[in-house]
C-alpha cells in the first residue's frame, strides 16, 4: 500500500511531499532482523538467511549475552545451550586482551524503536565451545526455525593459566582466599571463606585472627573446632564409662547382701531338737521334748 504525505513548514507555503510503502508482514516468518554478542565477532558476518555462525568470544568476557532483534514484535525466541566443551584452538588461534574485532550490526535506530530487542544469555569458561540454540517462532504460531551458533573462547596462555574474574585477565598466582582450578581454568574462591591458601576442599593457611584446626579456619582462642568437638565426646564417653561402673558396683553390692542374709537365717536355723540331760537330770522326769520356736513351749 503507498501513502503520500505532504509537509509544509511553519510560516511558509513550501512544501516536501514523501511516498511511503506501507507493507504488513504475514506472521509466519522465522528469519531474525539482527543478532549481536558484545565483544565477540561472526564467522561469516550476520545475514539472517544463514542458520549457522562460529562466534569467537573476547578472552575478556565470561558471558555470552545475545542481542536479538525481533523481524516480527510478535515473534517468540528462546535459547538452548549445550554442554561447553574444551577448544582445541592452535595458538595463532587465540583472541588476547581487546584484539578483538567487533561484530558489524545495525546502526542505532533514531525516533520511535519499532523493534524490540531480546537478550539471552549464558556462561562460557576459557578455553570451552559451547554450541547455543536459537529457536524462533513466527508471529502466527505456524512455524519454528532455529539458528546454531558455535561460541568459542580462547584459553589462556600457558604461563598465565589461570583466569581471574575479578581482574579479568589471565594470571599465574590467585589471590588470596582463592585457587587455580585446573578443571575450570579459572581462580576459584575456597569453600571456607577464612582461608587465605587453599587446594579444593583442603585449607592450608588462615587470614589473620584465625588459626587451622584439622584443614578448617577457627577463631584464635574461641575453643571452637573439631578439638573441642572431640574433648567433649571423650567426656560424655568418661561419663557413660563412671555411670556404667557405679551401676555394677551398686548391684555386686546388692548381691552380697542377699547373700550374707541368706546364711545368717540357715545357721539360725528353721527349728531346734533338744532331749533330756545326759546326766540323767530328773527335771520334767527326763522326759523327752521338741521345741519349735514360737511355739509357746518352755
Amino acid at each position: 500500500m503507498f501513502s503520500l504525505f505532504a509537509v509544509q513548514s511553519f510560516g511558509s507555503e513550501d512544501s516536501q511531499k514523501y511516498l511511503l510503502n506501507v507493507s504488513r508482514l504475514a506472521g509466519s516468518e522465522t528469519a531474525l532482523k539482527d543478532v549481536h554478542v558484545p565483544g565477540a565477532y561472526f564467522v561469516p558476518g550476520w545475514k539472517p538467511e544463514v542458520k549457522r555462525f562460529t562466534v569467537y568470544l573476547n578472552l575478556e568476557e565470561d558471558l555470552v549475552k545475545f542481542q536479538i532483534l525481533k523481524l516480527d514484535n510478535g515473534q517468540a525466541v528462546k535459547m538452548v545451550a549445550e554442554l561447553q566443551e574444551v577448544t582445541a584452538e592452535l595458538p595463532g588461534r587465540r583472541l588476547q586482551g581487546t584484539e578483538v574485532l567487533s561484530m558489524p550490526h545495525s546502526s542505532p535506530q533514531v525516533g520511535e524503536a519499532q523493534h524490540l530487542t531480546s537478550t539471552l544469555m549464558t556462561t562460557l569458561d576459557v578455553g570451552h565451545t559451547r554450541v547455543v540454540q536459537i529457536q524462533v517462532t513466527s508471529a502466527d504460531r505456524s512455524r519454528v526455525h532455529n539458528y546454531y551458533f558455535t561460541v568459542k573462547r580462547p584459553p589462556c596462555p600457558v604461563d598465565r593459566r589461570f583466569f581471574d574474574g575479578q581482574s579479568r585477565r589471565c594470571t599465574d598466582i590467585c589471590n588470596e582466599g582463592f585457587y587455580g582450578s585446573s578443571t575450570t581454568g579459572r581462580c576459584t574462591r575456597c569453600i571456607d571463606e577464612q582461608c587465605a591458601v587453599c587446594q579444593g576442599l583442603h585449607c592450608s593457611l588462615c587470614f589473620d585472627g584465625y588459626e587451622l584446626q584439622s584443614g578448617l579456619c577457627v577463631p584464635k582462642g574461641s575453643g571452637t573446632g573439631l578439638a573441642t568437638i572431640n574433648t567433649i565426646e571423650s567426656g560424655m564417653s568418661s561419663y557413660a564409662w563412671k555411670h556404667q561402673t557405679l551401676v555394677l558396683v551398686v548391684a555386686t553390692s546388692v548381691i552380697v547382701v542377699c547373700l550374707a542374709c541368706l546364711t545368717a537365717l540357715c545357721h539360725s536355723g528353721g527349728f531346734r531338737h533338744r532331749k533330756g540331760s545326759l546326766l540323767g537330770d530328773d527335771d520334767d522326769e527326763g522326759d523327752d521334748y521338741e521345741y519349735y520356736p514360737g511355739s509357746g513351749r518352755g
